[in-house]
């Protein structure tokens, strides 16, 4: 859940600079990076001469912080029911998760205008966190269901080829934005790259909490199951006895044999 509120909030903080944007905003001119500007000018830069202005532009890095933070704290949600549970494989997801959280959090804090390189390189690598976390739960998820073992906790299904093609993607637009710069649409490439993450964090949020539920079903049926037949912790053993539980209501068996005892007393009586 917390992957899909902080992908949410990604979209609310760039909601919020489309809707308060002043003058034109081209989606292949304009980067990502300008929607952080904290005041109206004239940026140069290596994918040309653009103007800005947000004037929403504390909502939007805000909405940002956010969305780094719950990566963090998804990162420590992970760790403790890891630690918990005894999954080793959850214990490697996590420094990822967290330095996403971080990258991204650091990057809102230090807007574009303010420090061009810095925010540049903090997106990066926070990219290159997600894209390794991506390629880690998609390979996982793949070795589990070939072996046939249990899906994992963090992803199954057809998230799995999903995340696969996603993360291809979001790869492809960075690496034509570094290879092609300005001879293009910069904006679209940088878009391609970054918005994808921000959709498969909303989406991998989604199948985490279908997963979480779903296994919360099957163990409400077993506990069901278990007191319908007798069997599990919820049933109290007999006193006196070793390894038997008491029933709560007499087998059929039973009645058949307490009514053929009672029809053979009543017989030596006559």
């Amino acid at each position: 859940m917390l992957f899909f509120l902080s992908g949410i909030f990604s979209c609310i903080g760039q909601a919020a600079a489309f809707i308060r944007w002043k003058g034109l905003y081209s989606i292949t001119d304009n980067r990502l990076a300008d929607f952080t500007v904290t005041e109206c000018q004239v940026l140069r830069d290596s994918v040309g001469t653009r103007y800005v202005c947000n004037p929403a532009h504390v909502v939007t890095n805000t909405s940002y912080v956010i969305a780094g933070v719950l990566l963090i704290v998804a990162g420590a949600v992970i760790a403790a029911s890891a630690q918990r549970e005894g999954h080793t494989t959850l214990g490697l997801v996590v420094p990822l998760v967290v330095g996403s959280g971080v990258f991204y959090t650091a990057a809102a804090l230090v807007p574009y205008n303010v420090g061009r390189l810095g925010h540049d390189v903090l997106m990066l690598f926070f990219a290159l966190t997600v894209w390794t976390l991506m390629a880690l739960l998609a390979g996982l998820g793949s070795y589990r269901r070939a072996a046939g073992a249990d899906p994992s906790p963090l992803i199954y299904g057809v998230y799995i080829p999903l995340t696969k093609m996603m993360l291809s993607v979001s790869v492809l637009g960075m690496l034509t934005l570094m290879f092609l710069g300005s001879n293009g649409f910069p904006g679209a490439y940088e878009r391609i790259a970054f918005d994808t993450i921000t959709f498969w964090l909303i989406i991998i949020g989604t199948g985490m909490y279908s997963l979480g539920g779903a296994a919360d079903q099957e163990s409400r049926r077993v506990a069901e199951m278990e007191a319908q037949w007798g069997v599990g912790p919820g049933v109290k053993a007999s006193p006196g006895a070793t390894g038997s539980t008491e029933l709560t209501e007499p087998t059929e068996s039973t009645e058949s044999a307490g009514s053929t005892g009672s029809t053979g007393s009543t017989a030596e009586e006559k």
